[in-house]
């Protein structure tokens, strides 16, 4: 049985979590750390992805007992069913009570005495942390750090992404600044590339300059569940980024970016995001 930390040093921890540069890497090492800061055996962070919980998107996990979690949930993703423990969690973000059926999470993981803590992100709720022991009894203390975990999670998630979103601008500064020089030498060698304003609308710089930006026409086009999408699209998201803020499958944004993209005229996702935020 694994000892009860009196107080877990949720600095270190943050600090620790804090250095994961990817989803994946940051999913696992919540896991490898969740377990002995709550007072566990074994803890895995479980993907909210359209009404079902996986650990198919998170890197392996050096402590074995939470590897082995991982590794089920990864190989058979768990439905959510209505009113068990962990969708009534999921679907109000905090405990109310005895939940009217027992958890098909737990039962599926073979678990014992548990715990889960919700991560959240904004309004959503994309994660859900599953923490495990054979013995003692689950207590108040037990739930509340579970809860304590899932809200810094939460925290780090937020901190992972936007960290994401500051490197890609970064990247597309630099991108822009290239192509800039690059028309000026063209432009001092007395011999430009582009062929005036009908190359800019199409080129460097979509949506500005001649470009077209999205009629209210085309915006109105997009669905309710495209609409969020080309809003994080538009803060520069990656897919797998968006689905995990959305809770549903990469697969799914790939449908709906690929939709937006052809609703909006745009070629790619720099001048869809453009677009997006010139009207914005």
């Amino acid at each position: 049985m694994a000892p009860v930390p009196a107080t877990p040093d949720l600095r270190q921890i943050y600090l620790e979590l804090g250095q994961a540069e990817s989803l994946a890497a940051l999913f696992a090492a919540a896991a490898e750390l969740g377990a002995g800061a709550c007072g566990f055996e074994r803890c895995v962070v479980a993907e909210i992805r359209e009404e079902h919980l996986t650990a198919a998107g998170s890197a392996s996990i050096d402590h074995p007992g939470s590897d082995g979690l991982r590794r089920a949930l990864a190989a058979r993703a768990v439905t959510l069913e209505p009113r068990s423990e962990e969708a009534e969690l999921i679907r109000r973000g905090h405990r109310v009570g005895r939940a009217p059926r027992p958890s098909p999470l737990a039962s599926n993981l073979g678990l014992g005495a548990h715990a889960y803590g919700v991560v959240h992100l904004g309004q959503s709720r994309p994660a859900l942390v599953v923490l495990d022991r054979p013995a003692p009894e689950v207590t108040a203390l037990d739930v509340a750090r579970a809860d304590a975990y899932g809200v810094l999670l939460g925290v780090l998630l937020e901190r992972l992404l936007r960290r994401r979103q500051v490197r890609d601008v970064a990247q597309e500064i630099r991108l822009f600044a290239g192509d800039v020089a690059a028309i000026a030498q063209e432009a001092m060698r007395g011999a430009p590339t582009l062929a005036g304003p009908a190359a800019i609308s199409g080129g460097i710089l979509p949506g500005y300059g001649g470009g077209t930006p999205p009629a209210p026409a085309a915006l109105a086009q997009l669905t309710g569940r495209e609409q969020p999408v080309a809003e994080l699209l538009a803060q520069g998201l990656a897919n797998r980024e968006i689905a995990l803020a959305l809770g549903v499958s990469p697969e799914t944004v790939k449908s709906h970016v690929a939709s937006v993209l052809r609703k909006l005229g745009a070629r790619n996702r720099v001048e869809a995001a453009a677009r997006l935020l010139h009207v914005s």
